[in-house]
């Protein structure tokens, strides 16, 4: 299979959180692959996430604004 993404993808376990502005509660979540354009996150529990959110990893002490791609 050709891989066409823009950017490399590494595999990852990391344990992440979703800030919603007007949410008290951040959403938790593991990001199992990163790259420079995106990540993607696994919810324990079903999920609906907003257009637009903050991601936090807080191992990497990341904190990077994001929007929702693919679902």
């Amino acid at each position: 299979m050709d891989e066409r993404r823009s950017a490399k993808r590494w595999r990852t376990i990391l344990a992440g959180r979703i800030v919603v502005v007007g949410q008290s509660q951040p959403m938790e979540c593991v990001v199992r692959d990163l790259s420079d354009t995106g990540a993607r996150l696994y919810f324990a529990e079903p999920s609906l996430l907003p257009s637009e959110f903050e991601l936090e990893i807080p191992s990497r002490d990341l904190k990077v604004r994001s929007r929702l791609m693919w679902s």
